[in-house]
């Protein structure tokens, strides 16, 4: 006989919730036993779960990684669910101890096999999410990085050149080398939100955000 997979839920959405336990539920060798709406109401729950699946947005002003890290810290493993499979999220997760990343409106095949994997002590990745976060950043000049962490974070070009003394024209030029680098990289980056979550691939911090992914 298989053993038995003990499984929490983490997500702010109850009928998402209702609609993992109707896919697991059937499972033999699954057992749901906590669904919570938060990580803090998982973990005043005081249980035992070998899994936990984790939404990536939890609309709690809560920043994915840090949620995971609090998970791991338990002992448990992670497994993020969330419905983009954007590269700053899977990376960041993943290396904040998340054992795997599923794109949510698969299967109850797609779900089980994941979590099976996850619990075996493997990484569940699709191929083309495992590349995602197997891109190296490209190498930034200290003044690139400077304009990174400014403008990434929310200021203006204004503001920026301002903090850097240095010109507004000068901040495009800086800009217009970030966004090249990363394109030649592999890792094209459309605008200033793409460019907020590839800071902490250089150490920088970003603010928190709040929104549904």
């Amino acid at each position: 006989m298989a053993e038995l997979i003990r499984i929490a839920a983490i997500d702010n959405d109850p009928m998402v919730l209702l609609g993992q336990r109707a896919l697991i539920d059937p499972v033999a060798d699954l057992s749901l036993v906590c669904t919570s709406t938060d990580v803090a109401g998982y973990l005043a729950a005081d249980v035992c779960a070998d899994v936990v699946l984790l939404d990536l947005m939890l609309g709690d002003d809560s920043l994915p990684e840090e949620n995971v890290a609090r998970l791991c810290a338990t002992g448990t493993r992670v497994l993020v669910l969330s419905v983009h499979g954007d590269r700053q999220h899977v990376r960041a997760t993943i290396r904040a101890g998340a054992s795997g990343y599923l794109i949510k409106g698969g299967d109850r095949a797609a779900l089980t096999d994941a979590i099976r994997t996850v619990h075996a002590g493997e990484q569940a990745l699709t191929q083309e999410l495992a590349f995602i976060i197997s891109l190296e950043p490209p190498h930034l000049s200290q003044r690139e990085l400077e304009v990174l962490s400014l403008y990434g974070t929310g200021s203006t070009l204004e503001a920026t050149a301002r903090r850097l003394k240095i010109s507004v024209s000068t901040v495009r030029v800086h800009l217009g080398r970030i966004y090249g680098k990363f394109a030649a990289a592999g890792d094209p980056v459309g605008d200033r939100s793409g460019l907020l979550y590839r800071l902490p691939d250089y150490g920088l911090e970003r603010a928190k955000e709040n929104g549904r992914h």
